[in-house]
């Protein structure tokens, strides 16, 4: 396989016609790249509505990919969804009043990716729903589509089932089956030209909502029935192709997952550097498929940090001490767990102001300049002298201390301030220094271990901005060794980190490549 991908890589790269590759080759090396599979969807579909699928037979294994220059043009027609369909409409727009049994009420959260869930739903009563059938009585074989909310154009077809309502939420298209069968036009609707008009349509207010006038003046390709069947029945050959090299890389992310920590098993016994670069070297060679798996670097990451809280990353961690049942779970001996503010001299909140910026002064950290372990103050907003005074009034940053992130999507991430630096706090961050026996960049990289991010996340509020309170960071609890063990064990997290680093910058590198040549092939397949 990965000889083929390379020959396949290469072939492309080198200007050869897509004609010369098939299409399960072209998804094979799609999917090869990064979110590769939602990649080769949009490809098949955007393929198939401009007739590069047509000619195919239903086995299609030898047939190859039309390029863009020496596709035929293709003949069909382009038509209105209104002038191919018997019916579009959509649900009840005042809402019914709900029963608890009764006939399902269907709303936008039923409508699945291509299926219908019941499961869950309201009930209205008889009467209620015989007067809603008088605007919209969905049958089988209708498209239903989202049209108001974050999932509008989600749709599906309606398989035969019992009678239901729908809300205003979801739209019914009734496809004249003269013209157009349901599943070309489903076919129309998920492809990102589809998408593309959908949203092209929607109203943004309150929330997204697509209009009914709208939706009927979208325009799209129509094929001869005959036609239409025999493309669809390709396509579903091909999504099946996807699901199945999809449920492959999901089992050996799943596979990787699992032996992350048997593959670190060999680092906490170097004992210098040396020994450790020999360790790293045999881990990449010994599980180098592990690395081609995207997100695994951020999930060694994780680990790492998860052994180090728990005492399992350096050889002076041992067996679980049931003395140390006060926190989360059983410590090694010589550890204990303590709360974050009895090792801290100072929790200092950011002003609930917004900072004014300009060209020149000192860096106001927010949540965006903050990765675990490390401040990226160069790319920060700056302040002027006056806002940098009122800002650090309550105490100034110094080395060593502890900036958080408390607030919003990037919660939860811990870094130091490094030497040299003058800095204050931007919106959502807070400012922990540590008392003098402890080290903070022990005490830094425990805050972004997933032992103190799940308590950070246990402890939000807010639905459109999650945020930790004070009192509550104030509380988390911090498993602590003696002073030299912090020491060793910042460390081994900081090598390691560092060989992590330069690995991550090596795949990136790769994976851009890649990701490039698959565009570059979606889009000469799709063209």
């Amino acid at each position: 396989m990965t000889n083929k991908r390379a020959r396949l890589s290469n072939t492309f790269s080198n200007g050869t016609p897509t004609s010369q590759l098939t299409v399960a080759e072209a998804i094979d090396l799609i999917t090869a790249c990064p979110e590769g599979v939602p990649r080769a969807r949009d490809a098949i579909m955007s393929l198939a509505l401009r007739g590069g699928l047509s000619d195919q037979t239903p086995s299609g294994d030898s047939t190859t990919l039309a390029g863009a220059d020496d596709r035929p043009p293709c003949s069909w027609p382009s038509r209105s969804i209104d002038s191919v369909m018997d019916l579009v409409t959509d649900g009840e727009h005042l809402t019914p009043p709900r029963i608890g049994t009764g006939i399902p009420l269907v709303t936008a959260k039923n409508v699945r990716d291509g299926y219908m869930d019941i499961a869950d739903t309201d009930f209205v009563s008889q009467a209620v729903a015989e007067k809603c059938w008088r605007r919209c009585a969905p049958r089988e074989g209708d498209v239903l589509m989202v049209c108001v909310g974050a999932t509008t154009g989600r749709v599906c077809v309606l398989p035969k089932m019992r009678s239901f309502v729908l809300v205003r939420s979801v739209a019914l298209l009734r496809p004249d089956t003269s013209q157009i069968s349901a599943a070309w036009l489903v076919l129309f609707l998920r492809s990102p030209e589809g998408q593309r008009q959908i949203w092209a349509g929607v109203k943004e207010q309150a929330q997204p909502c697509l209009y009914i006038n709208r939706m009927k003046t979208m325009v799209l390709p129509l094929p001869p029935l005959a036609e239409q069947k025999r493309i669809v029945a390709k396509v579903d050959q091909l999504m099946a192709l996807c699901d199945d090299l999809e449920a492959k890389q999901n089992k050996k992310r799943d596979l990787a997952t699992q032996s992350t920590l048997a593959a670190l098993a060999a680092l906490p016994t170097a004992e210098t550097p040396a020994d450790l670069a020999l360790a790293w070297q045999r881990l990449e060679r010994e599980h180098s498929w592990m690395w081609s798996i995207s997100g695994m670097v951020d999930q060694f990451k994780k680990t790492i940090l998860d052994l180090a809280a728990r005492g399992l990353l350096t050889s002076a961690g041992g067996a679980a001490d049931p003395g140390t049942n006060d926190g989360p779970f059983l410590l090694v001996k010589g550890w204990r767990w303590l709360r974050l503010e009895a090792l801290a001299s100072h929790f200092v909140d950011c002003l609930h102001s917004t900072p004014r910026c300009g060209a020149n002064g000192y860096p106001s950290i927010r949540t965006a300049d903050v990765v675990p372990g490390r401040l990226m103050w160069r790319q920060a907003r700056l302040v002027d002298e006056k806002q940098f005074a009122e800002r650090v009034r309550r105490l100034a940053p110094r080395e060593g201390d502890i900036l958080y992130s408390r607030e919003g999507e990037r919660l939860g991430i811990a870094a130091c301030v490094p030497p040299g630096v003058r800095l204050c706090l931007g919106q959502r961050m807070m400012h922990i220094r540590v008392r003098d026996d402890v080290d903070s960049k022990f005490v830094m990289w425990i805050l972004n271990s997933p032992v103190v991010y799940s308590q950070a996340v246990g402890d939000t509020g807010g639905s459109t901005s999650p945020h930790v309170n004070m009192k509550d960071i104030r509380q988390f609890w911090i498993p602590v060794p003696e002073p030299n063990e912090q020491r060793r064990i910042v460390v081994v997290v900081e090598r390691l980190m560092s060989l992590l680093d330069d690995l991550e910058a090596k795949l990136r590198k790769q994976e851009q490549t890649a990701t490039r040549l698959a565009e570059s092939l979606a889009a000469a397949v799709a063209a």
